[in-house]
């Protein structure tokens, strides 16, 4: 889409390039409104996708959430922040909650899940794509003995190309973190029944857009 506003002394042009990537959106999303729970934003995750577990799953509402461990308050670049701790917490918070294993207000808790950062890797660089990769640690415990009973240390990329670099490079950011949740919490159901695989990672396929915006002078005559 293209947009022409004339001034007195400029004319604006903006160009909305959309990004087909390794992250496929049925409709332009902007990289900063990339979802980062699972259930929220119109991505799509494969080969694995949460659901919202059964009320006789054996983790319905029986799971609190300690806050992320050992994130960065922010990730992202100096200029270019891709999501903050705060944000990825909610989002853990709000997609065990929707898929229903968080525990009711008032009721004590069966088991305990730990979600701890452990890499992030998006270099910046001149060209065409972007890429992202993300790894972090799922682990559950029961509540009244601290047996660890499911730990997946869970690797997911998205990548990009075209657009705005820096819209670009946020959006594979988002969308590899919302991959990662979608794998973790997806092998946590299959956990409970003793079918959570090795490899708990997803893609996730989806589009976005990275705005161009360019300032061309106009001349009166």
């Amino acid at each position: 889409m293209i947009v022409s506003q004339n001034t007195n002394t400029s004319r604006i042009l903006t160009c909305l390039m959309i990004i087909i990537s390794a992250v496929t959106i049925t409709s332009p999303t902007f990289a900063s409104g990339v979802a980062l729970s699972p259930f929220d934003g119109k991505l799509r995750f494969v080969p694995y996708s949460p659901h919202v577990v059964q009320r006789n799953h054996p983790l319905a509402e029986k799971i609190s959430i300690e806050p992320v461990i050992n994130m960065p308050d922010k990730i992202g670049l100096f200029m270019n922040s891709f999501v903050k701790s705060k944000e990825f917490d909610e989002a853990l918070q709000s997609s065990i909650t929707t898929a229903g294993m968080h525990v009711q207000q008032g009721d004590t808790a069966k088991f305990n899940l730990a979600v701890t950062w452990l890499s992030f890797e998006s270099p910046f660089k001149i060209s065409f794509s972007s890429h992202a990769t993300v790894l972090i640690r799922y682990e559950l415990s029961r509540v009244d003995t601290g047996a660890i009973i499911f730990r997946r240390d869970v690797s997911t990329s998205a990548a990009a190309s075209g657009g705005n670099a820096a819209d670009r490079q946020k959006g594979v950011a988002r969308a590899s973190i919302a991959a990662n949740l979608a794998g973790g919490i997806w092998c946590l159901e299959e956990a409970a029944y003793g079918r959570a695989p090795d490899n708990c990672g997803t893609s996730a396929e989806g589009e976005f857009a990275a705005p161009f915006t360019y300032t061309v002078p106009y001349l009166r005559h």
